[in-house]
């Protein structure tokens, strides 16, 4: 019967081919751009997620009180506040430093290279999930002169034999001062927010810049590594207490902790501190216009599919006379369809593909098209199906419900 259903399907499609290729191509660019769309909102979805960690890794925040008790929220954090949490509470497993990223001339031997980077310590990278290839990262706290660099820029260096030649090479950088490659670390991921070539040590840093020990600077960034299991609201006013207890004023700053994670999609905060939006806002329009474009398609092959049933008024005439069931002819229709966007998948697929380099030259992502990752195969059913019904639903209610006199006469009144 399937058989049959398909063998009839295709030939009706190439027999009615302006009517076939004008729903194929439709569908096929909606599914393209809608594609291109939904996997730059899972990409979104997907940053910074990736650390095995993610569920004890906070970022710390000021609240900054303003009149008629507005606040005001920063990510500048001071030093001595981290520190002092990592010393006095158990709950708190790491103290994490991150620098504000810069861009500068790091020369090694007669070559001048440009490069970013910033400081670190060393439970920056055993906190996150940011793999050292070769080196001992501890000497980004022991050692002044200690560098790390990334795998691709060890490359740049030093080409294959990077892992013979790197550690100990000395590097220069310009305003900043000589270092010597302690350690290679593995190139983050592409859904990671934070991007840099070089890390030197927060020590050194802080040996230069003796004003970040003031517990009222907000020179850096910073986040902390919480115990498994351990409420992060508890901490949390722990370290308000703890920031309040150490700076002066009659309205003095307040602390917050948000899920690292969170920071990259919900960055922005209400006169209360609260949370109230972000890029988040960009991910929820794409979601709906990617949404919408499949439907406003699907509502053109709607119109296309009724409007040619309606010619086949005495074909259909003719299969109730001779004893076709309404069921067979809905699952006639609903294969014509299937083969319709089935097609238009293949095609829409491989429209994406093609301009899959020039989105991520658009957007700055590596976006890819990964039929291994569970989502995406289940996203692809999922649209597939919702395309296939909802195309296919109403214009086989009507060719189904042609009464078979009315449409041998050529008069298609459905639904009496």
């Amino acid at each position: 019967m399937f058989k049959n259903y398909i063998k009839i399907a295709w030939r009706t499609l190439i027999k009615n081919r302006v009517y076939f290729t004008i729903n194929t191509i439709g569908l096929s660019i909606a599914i393209a751009v809608s594609s291109l769309m939904l996997l730059w909102v899972f990409d979104e979805y997907g940053t910074d997620k990736f650390h095995e960690k993610d569920d004890q890794l906070f970022l710390v925040k000021r609240t900054i009180p303003l009149e008629k008790g507005v606040f005001d929220v920063y990510e500048g954090i001071s030093y001595p506040l981290l520190k002092t949490a990592k010393e006095q509470f158990p709950e708190v497993e790491e103290f994490i430093t991150l620098g504000r990223t810069f861009e500068d001339n790091l020369r090694v031997g007669n070559t001048d290279l440009r490069a970013e980077g910033t400081f670190a310590n060393a439970a920056f990278f055993k906190s996150f999930s940011f793999p050292v290839l070769v080196g001992n990262i501890d000497d980004l706290d022991e050692k002044p002169e200690a560098l790390a660099i990334s795998e691709s820029f060890a490359k740049r260096l030093y080409g294959e034999a990077w892992p013979e030649k790197a550690i100990g090479s000395p590097v220069h950088i310009y305003d900043n001062g000589d270092y010597a490659i302690a350690a290679v670390y593995e190139d983050f991921p592409s859904q990671s927010s934070i991007q840099n070539d070089f890390y030197y040590g927060f020590e050194q840093h802080l040996s230069k810049n003796d004003w970040m020990q003031e517990w009222e600077n907000n020179g850096m960034q910073g986040a902390l590594l919480v115990k498994k299991g351990v409420d992060a609201t508890l901490v949390a006013q722990k370290v308000h207490a703890l920031h309040q207890d150490n700076i002066e004023g009659e309205f003095k700053e307040g602390v917050i902790l948000q899920k690292f994670s969170d920071n990259y999609l919900y960055n922005q905060f209400n006169e209360k501190a609260e949370v109230s939006g972000g890029r988040i806002e960009y991910v929820r329009i794409f979601t709906i216009a990617a949404i919408l474009l499949l439907i406003i398609s699907c509502i053109n092959f709607i119109n296309l599919s009724t409007a040619y049933a309606t010619n086949r008024s005495g074909e259909i005439g003719v299969r109730k006379v001779v004893g076709a069931k309404k069921k067979m002819l809905i699952g006639q229709f609903f294969t014509e369809t299937a083969i319709v966007t089935s097609l238009s998948f293949l095609i829409g697929l491989a429209i994406a593909f093609l301009l899959l380099p020039y989105v991520n030259t658009l957007t700055g992502k590596v976006l890819e098209i990964d039929f291994t990752q569970p989502y995406l195969l289940f996203t692809i059913v999922g649209v597939f199906l919702f395309t296939t019904i909802l195309s296919g639903a109403y214009p086989s209610l009507v060719v189904s419900s042609f009464r078979p006199i009315s449409a041998l006469k050529g008069a298609s009144k459905p639904f009496h």
